[in-house]
C-alpha cells in the first residue's frame, strides 16, 4: 500500500496491488474507487505500489484531457 495524491485534487489517495494483478486506487477521505481503476496487469503484480510524482500538464489542462477520455502520466 502507498499514499499519495494520485488524481491531482490535493487530497491523499490510497493505491493498493493484489495478487490478482490489479492496481486499485480510492479516496482517502472516501474510500471511494478513483476514476479509472481498478487496472488489471496482465503480468500480474509481484511489487508493492510506489508512486512517482510526475507533472505533465496543470491540474487544469490534466482535467480537461481527463474528461474527453485521454490519460495522462499522473
Amino acid at each position: 500500500m502507498v499514499v499519495g495524491d494520485v488524481d491531482g485534487d490535493r487530497v491523499l489517495d490510497i493505491v493498493i496491488t493484489t495478487s490478482a494483478g490489479y492496481v486499485i486506487a480510492v479516496r482517502g477521505d472516501t474510500g471511494a474507487i478513483l476514476s479509472g481503476f481498478p487496472i488489471r496487469l496482465p503480468a500480474g503484480v509481484r511489487a508493492p505500489a510506489t508512486l512517482l510524482a510526475m507533472e505533465c500538464v496543470g491540474y487544469e489542462r490534466e482535467r480537461e484531457l481527463r474528461a474527453r477520455g485521454i490519460r495522462t502520466c499522473h
